[in-house]
């Protein structure tokens, strides 16, 4: 039973009552104690940084610290909600007097040194929090921001500019005797602490939360069944943010001491994601070892019930038949974990224990290993079509050039060279290169393959990683030299599409020594610019200027007598050449 003795005669609500006035008082004063340095770095002007941020879930205590450290240290809190602020403008216009002031105390005998708030930082736009990065600049009065979500995209500018202080949830069993202790012994209620921690983590450790709940609950009842409070515990349960990281770490950590055990409808609450979530379980859980159980065996029965989650996942995907995905949540992540849990195990040695079992939840291995496996194959595949060539090349598929092209003889013909006459093989190697249409970025990528794979034909071909870096500086600039630029996707579009590479090749070096005559000509006119401006201008008047009309034809009597004209012209034009000639034949 829990007991209300004078919960019906309350006047003020229980989270202003029973505030802490003093660092002593408070539940979790971590980040209070850091916030009091601070400020205590700033009056000694020894901080290098005149601005904080507190940043924290709602309820941890944020802006009750600033209180707090204020009257521990004779200051006065100036607060602002920056939320209220839609502008930068209007920011600076109520904020600026505060920061080069003083304020007089109730006396107006002395100054009163304050500690500005900027609350709730993280609602206000980006030209506000521009101008508070301004103020943190020029200030000469400690300056303390809050706000809920740290990581917020706006906010990635201010924490440069200010003392980072991260308030985190204080554990539950610190805040259920805290309560016990402060809050329920002197309002006459008891409350078992188990039923209140329950409480506590439906609440996220919310106090301010859980207080007022507290209070409303014991309101009017002046005798409260624990079962009763228990429902008033689940149906005011506040919706949890959980991350990727903290679901995973929610399903793996059960049987260590960061985790508590969870009911299976709280797993399926969580598990939100399905990619990613069952991703984290196959790759942590073979890390913990459990205590009644053999490692091995556990083990075993975990990876068989993460193979038969993979037969449920396809019926999901595959089938479209979501009925089964509250199988795939307990064959993928709750049995595993239920079967392996225990203690971690690290697989590391030495001084990398310590680190490794500071984040035991590592991030999927297999998201990356996917992506260069793709890449790999994108690769293999333009090589592939690059090298099959219909006149001359080879005549296999991708899986030919992975198995048998690249570890019998392209590897060998590419690195041995290189590595045994350094220079003097560039030629050679560039020639082979030719020969199967492989670029400078298959080169590498050949390099790579020859690192990881296992089936190579001698030792002398996985030398790759020996040659000398002025040797493959030397090719790499000799290869640029003799070669134009040409992608993967037009090698191969020329390869489906059955263009003659070697018509495309004549067509591209006549086409390249044109370009380069025209190059040289502008090259050695480009003084002569305005003369040919104005010979431009010249064409463009002349081509733009009106035609003449055409001449009327004239009446056919008039085209008669002009023809009548031009014969007696043209016979006296011969009549006179004839005599003159015969003239001079007499003056001989």
């Amino acid at each position: 039973m829990v007991t209300a003795v004078s919960a019906a005669a309350v006047g003020q609500s229980w989270a202003e009552k029973y505030k802490p006035t003093t660092i002593a008082q408070m539940c979790y004063p971590a980040s209070a104690n850091k916030l009091k340095a601070w400020v205590e770095a700033v009056d000694a002007d020894s901080a290098k940084k005149r601005g904080a941020l507190l940043s924290g879930p709602p309820g941890v205590g944020k802006t009750t610290s600033v209180y707090v450290v204020a009257r521990e240290l004779g200051r006065v809190v100036v607060e602002y909600n920056a939320s209220d602020f839609r502008s930068g403008k209007s920011l600076r216009e109520h904020v600026t007097v505060a920061i080069n002031n003083h304020t007089f105390n109730m006396n107006a005998s002395a100054y009163v040194k304050i500690i500005l708030l900027m609350d709730e930082v993280d609602g206000c736009d980006i030209g506000g929090v521009k101008e508070i990065i301004e103020m943190v600049k020029s200030t000469k009065i400690p300056i303390v921001c809050t706000c809920n979500d740290r990581w917020h995209p706006k906010l990635r500018s201010l924490v440069n500019y200010v003392e980072d202080i991260r308030v985190s949830r204080p554990p539950c069993n610190i805040v259920a005797n805290y309560l016990c202790d402060k809050v329920l012994a002197r309002e006459g209620i008891s409350l078992s602490k188990q039923l209140l921690q329950d409480i506590i983590q439906r609440s996220g450790s919310d106090i301010r939360s859980m207080l007022n709940n507290l209070q409303m609950w014991c309101l009017d009842r002046k005798l409260l069944e624990q079962k009763t409070l228990a429902a008033c515990a689940v149906q005011s349960a506040k919706d949890g943010d959980v991350g990727l990281f903290e679901a995973a770490e929610k399903f793996l950590l059960q049987g260590t001491s960061r985790g508590r055990p969870h009911s299976i409808e709280e797993l399926q609450a969580i598990f939100y994601n399905s990619d990613l979530v069952d991703l984290f379980v196959q790759e942590n859980y073979i890390h913990f070892k459990p205590e009644e159980r053999d490692w091995m065996e556990a083990v075993a029965a975990a990876a068989d019930s993460i193979s038969l989650a993979d037969v449920v996942q396809c019926i999901m995907y595959y089938g479209q038949n979501w009925s089964v995905s509250r199988a795939h949540v307990q064959l993928s992540s709750i049995a595993p974990c239920a079967i392996t849990r225990g203690h971690y195990q690290s697989f590391l040695s030495g001084q990398q224990v310590i680190f490794d079992r500071q984040r035991p939840v590592k991030f999927p291995s297999w998201l990356g290993q996917n992506s260069s496996g793709n890449k790999n194959k994108r690769l293999l595949r333009c090589l592939t079509l690059q090298a099959s060539h219909h006149t001359k090349g080879i005549s296999g598929n991708q899986e030919d050039v992975l198995l048998d092209y690249i570890p019998l003889g392209w590897e060998g013909a590419l690195t041995k060279p290189l590595v045994e006459q350094g220079k003097a093989s560039v030629d050679e190697v560039i020639r082979f290169m030719d020969q199967y249409h492989i670029l400078r970025d298959d080169w590498e990528f050949i390099q790579a393959v020859s690192h990881f794979k296992k089936m190579r034909a001698s030792p002398l071909n996985a030398a790759g990683g020996n040659i000398p870096t002025a040797v493959k500086t030397a090719f790499t600039r000799e290869f640029n030299k003799t070669h134009h630029a040409e992608s993967f996707v037009k090698g191969a579009l020329q390869h489906m599409a059955g263009v003659d590479t070697q018509t495309d090749d004549a067509e591209g070096e006549e086409n390249g020594d044109g370009a380069k005559r025209l190059l040289k000509v502008n090259v050695g006119t480009t003084k002569k610019a305005p003369a040919k401006k104005t010979a431009a201008k010249k064409a463009a008047k002349k081509e733009t200027a009106p035609k003449p009309k055409p001449k009327r034809s004239p009446p056919k009597a008039k085209r008669a007598v002009g023809k009548r004209r031009r014969k007696a012209e043209e016979s006296s034009d011969s009549e006179e050449e004839f005599t003159g000639s015969s003239s001079d034949d007499d003056d001989e």
